[in-house]
């Protein structure tokens, strides 16, 4: 879909082996009313409605340059900004921030995500949940953030692809010795207890102060 995005708006920058190679075509080229028509006819689907859009937001009322000062932004109010985009929910932004805005504890999650939390963490929260909330988002994130530390956006990409389906065999054919994985299950038994201690802590405060 790049490529295709880029051969029909940007602009030709050499052709190498009878291949032509297109450059990410600015802003400014996708802010036409008439772009959205073309992006669907290249295969963006409903995407095309919201790139169109967005791009018309930034260039209109941030500038050119706002979606670069965003790499300087603080990671939530970089993800924020972004929400404010049409189209743009908490996945999307995170996926940003983490690929393209060096937010490197910015973390997708979607309910594949959602399912590794759940069969090889034990993450209980939001179990009694069919959707993928807001808050049930929020809590995957800060379990896996507390887990892994500042690089959790890249820890998360590197279980994501692990689990498809095309990349099983060779998990398979990696080795992992049984004294790393004590060690991991003696790191979430940790884990957990300091979480329900917490948990313990705020309702005894809760019970002071009433």
């Amino acid at each position: 879909m790049v490529d295709r995005l880029c051969q029909t708006l940007g602009t030709l920058l050499c052709k190498l082996d009878d291949v032509a190679y297109h450059d990410f075509p600015p802003l400014q080229a996708l802010t036409d009313p008439s772009v959205e028509m073309r992006l669907r006819d290249l295969g963006f689907g409903y995407r095309a409605r919201f790139l169109q859009q967005s791009s018309q937001t930034i260039v209109n009322s941030h500038g050119p340059d706002w979606l670069q000062s965003l790499r300087s932004a603080p990671y939530l109010q970089a993800r924020d900004a972004l929400r404010s985009l049409p189209g743009v929910g908490l996945k999307v932004a995170d996926c940003v921030c983490l690929m393209s805005l060096d937010k490197f504890e910015a973390l997708p999650v979607d309910t594949h995500v959602w399912q590794i939390a759940k069969r090889d963490y034990s993450f209980a929260a939001g179990n009694s949940q069919k959707t993928l909330t807001d808050r049930v988002y929020k809590e995957i994130g800060d379990f896996f953030r507390k887990l892994w530390g500042p690089y959790a956006g890249w820890a998360h990409s590197i279980l994501f692809c692990a689990d498809l389906k095309r990349f099983q065999k060779l998990k398979e054919e990696i080795p992992v010795l049984k004294d790393e994985k004590t060690e991991l299950k003696k790191k979430m038994k940790e884990r957990r207890h300091d979480r329900n201690e917490e948990k313990q802590s705020e309702k005894g405060k809760k019970h002071q102060r009433t």
